[in-house]
């Protein structure tokens, strides 16, 4: 336990616990998420069960995020592969890089496919810009 306590600061494990709420909470539309610091009297993340997807991305990430998503599928039987999410168009430049990946429901930090995708968005966004 105490090399826990070195590891990682109150503020540190919060973000953390943020950072995981807020994907699972744009991932589980039906569910309302809700996240408040002890003490404070907002909550600093909150979302409702009648939202969409792009709904609980613009509430959590901004409008501007919500209105530059195009939704995309993609299904091959011969591998038994089904895929769907959610892409910024190229008129969408954030100032960093936002990517969550669920994979059977689950979610998954994979720097290879953030890497991946950062490589194709670098030929359409201007330099320092980052996708959604």
């Amino acid at each position: 336990m105490a090399t826990r306590k070195r590891a990682m600061n109150g503020r540190d494990e919060f973000n953390r616990i943020a950072h995981v709420i807020t994907c699972y909470a744009v991932h589980n539309t039906g569910v309302a998420f809700s996240l408040k610091k002890v003490g404070d009297n907002m909550p600093k993340i909150r979302t409702s069960s009648k939202a969409t997807k792009v709904d609980s991305i613009s509430n959590l990430f901004g409008p501007a995020v919500g209105k530059e998503l195009i939704e995309f599928s993609c299904d091959d039987k011969s591998f038994g592969f089904t895929s769907s999410g959610l892409l910024s168009n190229a008129n969408y430049s954030g100032k960093s890089f936002r990517f969550l990946l669920f994979i059977n429901n689950r979610l998954v930090e994979s720097n290879a496919a953030k890497k991946a995708l950062e490589a194709v968005y670098s030929s359409v966004l201007p330099k320092n810009s980052y996708p959604f």
